[in-house]
């Protein structure tokens, strides 16, 4: 439970660094399991288009409770400028996007709606491909 409740601080931290004061955000690769960033990379319209394919390939809501594994790591990415979403699940601006690739299942995303609230999803597109953008070998 304390482990639990330690990996959710963590990950809040990692995912509070949003501030609309902040310029030049950089692109940040979180290691879940270490429970830090490995990574960071500046964006580029290359990944900004990729992650847009990511956000309109929306298939469904992610059904479990808890969107973060154990282990695994999460790619945050800002996007600037915002990318407009629209689907059955979700219609609005996307200013920031998690994709989270656990171990054991296929990749998924988060952000935040405008009221704060998480939302999880899954979806259907080449999340390896934004890997390979950003250098990033598993």
């Amino acid at each position: 439970m304390i482990k639990k409740i330690l990996v959710f601080i963590l990950i809040s931290g990692f995912l509070s660094t949003h501030t609309a004061a902040q310029t030049h955000r950089q692109i940040e690769l979180f290691d879940i399991a270490k429970g830090k960033v490995v990574m960071t990379a500046q964006p580029t319209p290359k990944v900004h288009e990729e992650v847009g394919k990511v956000l309109a390939g929306i298939t469904g809501p992610y059904p479990k409770l808890n969107p973060v594994p154990g282990e695994g790591f999460m790619i945050k990415v800002p996007l600037e400028p915002s990318v407009r979403v629209k689907t059955q699940l979700f219609t609005g601006l996307v200013d920031e996007v998690i994709i989270i690739f656990p171990p054991y299942e296929n990749p998924h995303l988060m952000f935040f709606d405008d009221k704060g609230r998480a939302l999880a999803f899954n979806f259907k597109g080449d999340a390896a491909r934004l890997l390979e953008l950003l250098n990033f070998k598993q």
